[in-house]
């Protein structure tokens, strides 16, 4: 039985810092890190959201889907750099690894699919899987009912920063053509639409005349309340915001690894602090100052943006609560003197 015992699932809306706390779990030396494989490998048998009542329904595609994680060796799965020494690769097969990625990376500019040599292959049965989503919320307690064993982080950030960076991406085309085009409406995503009306009065035509930053701040928020409704109150699943993480990496990380039941290593602590002590500016890199990122939405965004995102995001009583704690918390960082307010860095949205 898949039972999920060596399985980790690290589940977030997009641009919430779900890579950099992904690449830090992959630096864990026995772990094995699939990079949003449903991005690659659509779960086109399993709906967007999945209700309780139908969790038994779809187990067998779940567990069949996670059963190929381990093998899974396409280039923008199993080779998201940096790459990681593993305690199953030694150098050479590790710049194997590099060659194959770079040579799969030039094939794809072509149409051309080429895998990539994948180290994993040689790990221990045990070994963790590591499984990074960013389009995976809506089936998460579904993943964790099929999945009883497994271990999940559910990666949240401030509304602002969510919106603030998906408004950077889009003024550097980093979408590609998402979004509506030639006039046309806006459109609640179909999936959503039933919790969005009953629960928040929100009806598609309505959501269709909202501004960007409302469109952006409603699909978060709903996509985040389900997960958490659906997660809340399994032991074996974990909140984690972003914003909380910055402000005391180290500390946040050991708690988050603890709960994983990983190792604390020195290789992993030296990595985590060559990410948040360097700083690139690609826009998908996982060196830089974090507190800085998390906070960059308060010189990006105009106070009335920052008003409507807030007015939308308060709707959740769990999103509201977590606001309420973070003022002035988020600004500045622990120090012996003054510890984070709100409690610990590591904190279920409940």
């Amino acid at each position: 039985m898949n039972n999920g015992k060596n399985l980790t699932f690290l589940f977030g809306p997009s641009r919430s810092g779900t890579t950099w706390i992904g690449k830090v779990f992959d630096s864990h030396p026995t772990a094995i890190y699939r990079h949003e494989p449903d991005a690659v490998y659509p779960l086109a048998d399993v709906p967007l959201l999945v209700d309780r009542s139908e969790y038994d329904r779809y187990t067998p595609s779940l567990q069949a889907y996670t059963a190929r994680l381990r093998g899974m060796n396409h280039h923008r799965i199993c080779g998201k750099l940096p790459l990681q020494p593993k305690a199953y690769a030694g150098a050479l097969r590790r710049h194997l690894q590099w060659l194959s990625i770079v040579a799969a990376r030039a094939a794809a500019r072509a149409s051309v699919t080429l895998p990539a040599y994948d180290p994993a292959r040689h790990s221990h049965p045990d070994a963790r899987v590591m499984w990074k989503s960013v389009s995976g919320l809506g089936r998460l307690g579904a993943l964790l009912h099929s999945h009883p064993e497994a271990k999940a982080v559910l990666i949240l950030r401030h509304p602002c920063g969510y919106v603030s960076s998906h408004f950077r991406g889009t003024v550097e085309k980093r979408f590609g053509g998402s979004g509506p085009r030639n006039g046309r409406k806006k459109m609640l995503p179909v999936p959503l639409r039933p919790m969005a009306e009953q629960e928040y009065g929100l009806t598609n035509e309505e959501y269709g005349d909202l501004r960007r930053e409302e469109t952006l701040t409603w699909r978060w928020l709903l996509f985040q309340e389900w997960a958490r409704r659906q997660t809340e109150h399994l032991p074996n699943c974990k909140v984690v915001w972003y914003d909380d993480l910055c402000r005391d990496p180290v500390t946040g990380f050991k708690e988050l690894f603890a709960f994983a039941e990983l190792e604390w290593t020195s290789h992993t602590e030296g990595f985590l602090r060559k990410t948040v002590s360097s700083q690139r500016d690609h826009y998908y890199s996982v060196f830089k100052d974090p507190l800085v990122a998390a906070m960059r939405w308060q010189e990006e965004l105009p106070p009335d943006v920052i008003d409507r995102i807030l007015a939308v995001a308060r709707r959740s009583s769990a999103v509201a609560a977590w606001l309420d704690k973070q003022r002035p918390a988020l600004h500045s960082r622990p120090t012996d003197d003054h510890p984070p307010a709100g409690g610990d860095t590591l904190r279920d949205a409940t």
